[in-house]
């Protein structure tokens, strides 16, 4: 809800440049964020999103600087501020939510550590109040079981409770304005739409004016009164939300809009893949996991209870669920990187991408070599290893000639992906485990590395095991869809069964959370 008076930020014509070469990252951007509203800011990669959020910030990394332009906050010229006076806009005005909550997060400070420091940078509490306050916070971020995560550390939370950390942290100041830097990327779609609903609520109750980044056009659909997209550090269109997605004029809004999962969720794409009776690459029968050495006690925490599933040859299986619902853990366990404690598992040759490509590329070595290694482990003639790596880099859409020599950080996040895509298809698995491998990546990634899953499955009639948070992707990709919740599979059946007739209250929950799926639906 907007509330009328000055916007509460005002960016015009903001232009940042490299310091030495004076390349133009951002040029000439305007758009201002009212009281109490949602303004989107949309684009791809390498579009100068997070490079405008940080010159609000006045937190530009070395190198950057910003030529032209101005940023008002409140009112206030930022220009004009001494660097103790922004420091002191930071927190009290303005909050930041950033992206990477595992490069944000310090690894020896608990979560209550955390907060009590950001709350003492803005306010005088006793410890009594501090405590109050910091789980308070929590549960405004929509931290499980708040009281008792305190004593956590950062390497005992999932990504999406570390996330929801950091928005704690960003609201500790009781800021006006929030910078939020795709805030829910690494959320699945409930813990999503929990966080927004609060960002929402706070816009709504206390005037809360919030910028937020995303590359999902459908959250901006869902959350955003006003919406700028970015095209190369320029302004494409900007306006009404519904008037730029419904009505739009320049071609790039027009193809981020088709490859956006916005778009999945107007269209109902199905999947191309004919049923019938093929092999079976994989069967999990009653797999169970718990990390405590005694399995006979009573309290025994399991992280996965009894998981039944079977995965036929050119079968693409969605595993979706809650952040904690125990969907790596059986990825893992299926791909033989874990140990079950419990039940059976039969599984032909298998692969594994993990959600950050970087995982799996050493960044010492060059791109064929990283390629190469699994043949090399596999015992491969080293005089074949050579056109293999050529054969799989070309087959993934990238120029081996061109990329083979270059390390990982040449190449763009899109480029990295498809580099581990090259690296678990190299010894021809039947069965490849994706273990979230879109999260991190803009729409237009997102759709050419689908695109490439999909001619890989045709093509060689490999099974993926697809793990993934986003339902609008897992209705598009996937051939059958296997619900997880609190470590069990509550529902498992075709991708259109589970979205006509869902059965379980959790499926439910999930499928209702989907950005822009009860508008579809209407």
């Amino acid at each position: 809800m907007t509330i009328d008076g000055p916007d509460l930020l005002d960016v015009r014509k903001l232009t940042v440049v490299t310091a030495r070469e004076k390349i133009p990252l951002v040029q000439s951007v305007s758009f201002a964020v009212a009281r109490g509203s949602v303004h989107a800011l949309v684009g791809q990669s390498g579009s100068g999103k997070s490079t405008i959020l940080r010159a609000i910030d006045g937190v530009l990394p070395r190198g950057l600087v910003l030529e032209s332009g101005s940023v008002a906050i409140d009112g206030v010229d930022t220009a004009s501020l001494s660097p103790r006076d922004y420091r002191l806009l930071r927190g009290r005005t303005v909050g930041f939510v950033p992206q990477d909550p595992a490069q944000s997060l310090n690894p020896t400070m608990t979560v209550g550590a955390t907060i009590r420091h950001a709350l003492r940078s803005h306010h005088k509490l006793d410890r009594t109040a501090l405590r109050r306050r910091t789980i308070e916070l929590l549960g405004a971020a929509q931290l499980p079981r708040a009281a008792s995560r305190l004593s956590s550390y950062p390497h005992e939370l999932s990504g999406g409770l570390k996330q929801r950390v950091l928005i704690a942290v960003a609201l500790a100041g009781q800021p006006s304005l929030i910078l939020a830097d795709e805030p829910t990327s690494a959320l699945d779609t409930t813990v999503q739409k929990r966080i927004l609903d609060t960002l929402d609520q706070l816009a709504s109750d206390h005037g809360l004016g919030l910028l937020l980044v995303t590359h999902d056009l459908a959250i901006a659909a869902d959350r955003a009164e006003q919406v700028t997209v970015l095209l190369g550090g320029h302004v494409a269109e900007s306006g009404a939300t519904a008037a730029v997605l419904d009505g739009a004029t320049h071609p790039f809004t027009r193809e981020l809009l088709r490859a956006s999962s916005y778009a999945v969720t107007q269209r109902s794409v199905e999947p191309d893949w004919s049923s019938g009776p093929r092999a079976v690459v994989c069967s999990a029968h009653e797999v169970s996991k718990s990390y405590d050495r005694s399995l006979d006690a009573s309290d025994t925490q399991w992280a996965l209870r009894e998981c039944s599933l079977d995965i036929e040859a050119g079968e693409t299986v969605g595993l979706i669920g809650e952040s904690g619902s125990g969907k790596s853990t059986l990825g893992k366990i299926i791909s033989g990187t874990l140990e079950p404690s419990r039940g059976t598992l039969s599984v032909g040759h298998v692969a594994y991408i993990p959600q950050n490509p970087d995982a799996t590329l050493d960044p010492r070595w060059t791109i064929a070599r990283s390629v190469a290694e699994p043949l090399r482990l596999n015992k491969t003639p080293s005089t074949l290893i050579p056109d293999l790596v050529d054969s799989v880099l070309n087959r993934v859409g990238l120029d081996a000639e061109a990329v083979s020599g270059v390390r990982p950080h040449q190449l763009s996040g899109g480029q990295r992906q498809r580099v581990a895509v090259a690296r678990a298809l190299v010894t021809s698995p039947a069965l490849i485990v994706c273990d979230e491998i879109l999260s991190a990546l803009d729409a237009g990634s997102r759709s050419t590395i689908l695109d490439l899953l999909v001619d890989l499955r045709n093509d060689t009639g490999v099974a993926y095991l697809f793990i993934t948070h986003d339902l609008s992707i897992a209705r598009a990709f996937c051939t059958r869809l296997a619900v997880m919740h609190d470590g069990s599979i509550v529902d498992n059946d075709a991708t259109a069964a589970i979205f006509e007739s869902v059965r379980s209250p959790h499926t439910r929950e999930l499928v209702e959370a989907i950005p822009g799926f009860a508008n579809a639906e209407a």
